[in-house]
């Protein structure tokens, strides 16, 4: 198949998925109004979307790489779709966030599969090309998202028509997914067949995963018999409960008996973890390889995915607090941050051609640096600092985020066998989700122990700073020398 035409398909899902939480991060105040809730009550129209995806994520890696990516890929497509017409048609706002469940186990198939579909499209001296233009989408999508949002909550209150509500947030969106359909079509694999492993597989699978079925070369399917249930239950469950406790910083009161529930849960992940790990090495089929951890730029790859994702995750949840606090308006934030994401457009391409000539380290680790410094410059805000000084900051950690997230991604897939793409992928998704949900949780939870004073903000920034700085250590080890190829 063509490999522009795969990416294509990919760039517009990436666009499509990628527009829900810029036009959410608008309208979740618009919901708040129409269903008469508290703000953190509609937040779970968000939260839902993370939850839905954390579980199944690793699980659909597997299920890819064993069943066809595209064929999971069109069902992603085709789960999202039905989840906007189940939310467009809903009678309250529990049958809303059950459709946000459906649509995020849609979004956790288009996730897994993204990212290998690129890889197995493209060489590995492409791959940066393949991935800069498709962070340009992205950036395009969540920018747009945000625009979208915006002009719907100001037609919505502005209009005396009363079919126009919240629903629209939902049927707008029905046709371009529709497209993405038709589009995924071409992608779907009628039939998944054993194919004889490369001989690079051959050797990965000689070196790190001997006990996994290898007959004469060629890769066996396992049979429904053989898969690791407990496994996939376990990873499931412990997926889920981790980044249920981390969200729930957002919503429970940060108070001793609170505090210690949170610590209860985490707990309970880490010992899910361990027996997951247990169950993975005495597997036949496990659902997870552990030995791509292995892989150097796989595991330190993963380490810079979630860093710059915690500072995305508290810089969306701080930086508009930190503007209110100042007495700034909603709408200026909106002029502002718009630069933060459509920059991907100019910077992504770059980072990808970059990448294509130097190899990913000099990208990463100058993408990160610049990113860790825009979010510390926000410390500098104050309700007389000029439009032009807190554009700057925001395009600086735009651009480093641009930068970064092309030749990262490459990174981590490019020494992945091509049985494990769709695995590899759906780490990488977890990775960003858990990045971004620990960033929001941090901004929330210093905030508000602090009763959102000043200093609170500079705590938290300095906070989320100092985390994503292990990415910056993670790049270096993964260079054999410094700024390396």
């Amino acid at each position: 198949m063509n490999k522009w035409y795969i990416l294509l398909v990919v760039g517009v899902a990436s666009f499509l998925t990628i527009m829900d939480f810029g036009l959410f991060g608008v309208a979740l105040p618009q919901l708040s109004k129409d269903f008469d809730l508290d703000p953190n009550v509609t937040l779970w129209i968000t939260i839902a979307v993370f939850l839905g995806q954390a579980g199944p994520i690793l699980v659909l890696g597997w299920i890819s790489d064993n069943l066809g990516r595209g064929r999971i890929f069109l069902y992603g497509a085709l789960l999202t779709t039905l989840s906007l017409i189940f939310c467009a048609i809903s009678a309250n706002f529990i049958q809303i966030i059950l459709g946000r469940l459906v649509g995020a186990l849609g979004y956790a198939c288009i996730m897994a599969n993204d990212n290998s579909l690129l890889s197995s499209a493209f060489s590995k001296k492409e791959m940066g090309i393949a991935q800069g233009i498709n962070n340009a989408a992205l950036g395009v999508g969540i920018g747009s998202g945000a625009l979208l949002g915006g002009w719907l909550v100001d037609t919505i209150n502005s209009t005396d028509l009363t079919w126009l509500d919240w629903r629209a947030f939902f049927w707008i969106r029905l046709i371009p997914w529709v497209i993405l359909i038709i589009l995924s079509l071409k992608l779907f694999e009628k039939k998944h067949v054993t194919r004889k492993l490369t001989w690079k597989e051959q050797g990965f699978e000689r070196k790190f995963a001997p006990k996994i079925s290898t007959a004469f070369g060629n890769y066996e399917v396992p049979k429904l018999s053989q898969v690791d249930y407990l496994g996939a239950f376990t990873i499931f469950l412990g997926m889920t409960a981790l980044l249920l406790s981390i969200q729930s910083f957002t919503f429970i009161d940060l108070t001793l008996l609170g505090l210690s529930a949170i610590a209860g849960i985490i707990s309970g992940c880490f010992l899910l973890f361990i027996l997951f790990v247990f169950i993975e090495r005495k597997a036949r089929y496990p659902v997870v390889n552990i030995a791509l951890f292995k892989i150097k730029n796989f595991t330190a790859g993963l380490i810079g995915m979630s860093s710059v994702q915690i500072i995305h995750g508290g810089w969306v949840v701080l930086i508009p607090m930190l503007f209110v606090s100042l007495g700034w308006s909603a709408t200026l934030y909106g002029i502002l941050i718009f630069p933060f994401h459509i920059i991907r457009v100019i910077v992504s391409p770059i980072s990808g051609y970059l990448t294509m000539r130097q190899g990913p380290n000099i990208s990463s680790f100058l993408g990160l640096l610049a990113m860790i410094t825009g979010l510390l410059l926000a410390i500098f805000y104050t309700s007389d600092t000029g439009i032009p000084f807190v554009l700057s900051t925001m395009i600086l950690a735009g651009a480093g985020m641009s930068l970064f997230l092309p030749a990262n991604n490459t990174a981590i897939m490019s020494d992945i066998p091509k049985k494990y793409l769709s695995s590899a992928s759906g780490f990488l998704a977890a990775a960003r989700g858990v990045g971004i949900s620990i960033g929001s949780a941090i901004a929330v939870a210093v905030v508000t122990i602090s009763e959102s004073s000043l200093q609170s903000f500079d705590i938290a920034i300095i906070a989320l700073a100092s985390i994503s700085s292990a990415g910056l250590l993670a790049i270096i080890w993964r260079s054999k020398l410094w700024f390396s190829k």
